[in-house]
């Protein structure tokens, strides 16, 4: 199977932010970190008295909502991204213990783990992952397989990956049993649909 084309990975990532939002619930205390899918979700969360903390400057732009309070980490900004890096990020998230932790990466492999391109940020990823109790990767299938020059974590971290239907049936088994607890595979063509689910050693794959 190729990889998706521009249009097909983008109404991707539209489909796993929303799936991602569902998976928010009332109270939850959540990490967002710089990826654009992330950052998404925001806007379909639907849980009230929601606090978000993230580091992408982006935030900012989004419309204001009522059941969501965001808050800044602040940091060294890192443009065309505008993420937020560095001691200052750091000692923020550090600061804080989060129900859920929802990130997005350049690459997710069995090798590797959870990998990003950009050398600042993925330790505030790594710090996020380790001040949350929950960890969801968002990728879309063009990220599975792929390995980037610095690594945050590993898939046996990883609680929940939502991604699209474009990850095949073998690279969701190899995931697997690289300790991913859950997966849920997306169709961006038909949205969010009613749940094929089977369970296989203890895990779960939906595709929806």
């Amino acid at each position: 199977m190729g990889r998706p084309s521009g249009s097909h990975q983008i109404r991707a990532n539209k489909a796993i932010a929303r799936e991602a939002a569902k998976h928010v619930q009332d109270g939850d205390c959540i990490f967002i970190n710089t990826s654009s899918t992330a950052l998404s979700i925001i806007e379909n969360i639907t849980a009230q008295d929601v606090t978000i903390i993230t580091n992408n400057g982006k935030a900012l732009l989004l419309k204001e909502l009522p059941n969501v309070s965001l808050i800044l980490t602040g940091g060294e900004i890192r443009p065309p991204k505008t993420s937020m890096t560095g001691e200052f990020a750091i000692n923020c998230i550090r600061r804080v213990a989060a129900t859920k932790s929802f990130l997005g990466l350049t690459g997710l492999s069995v090798e590797y783990g959870l990998t990003s391109a950009t050398a600042p940020e993925p330790a505030v990823n790594a710090m996020m992952l380790e001040r949350s109790r929950t960890h969801i990767i968002v990728a879309d299938s063009s990220k599975i397989g792929k390995t980037s020059s610095f690594q945050f974590g590993t898939t046996d971290e990883v609680n929940l990956l939502i991604t699209d239907n474009g990850a095949t049936d073998e690279q969701v088994e190899e995931l697997r049993h690289a300790g991913i607890s859950q997966i849920i595979r997306v169709d961006p063509v038909l949205g969010i649909g009613p749940a094929d689910s089977s369970t296989a050693a203890g895990t779960q794959d939906q595709i929806v």
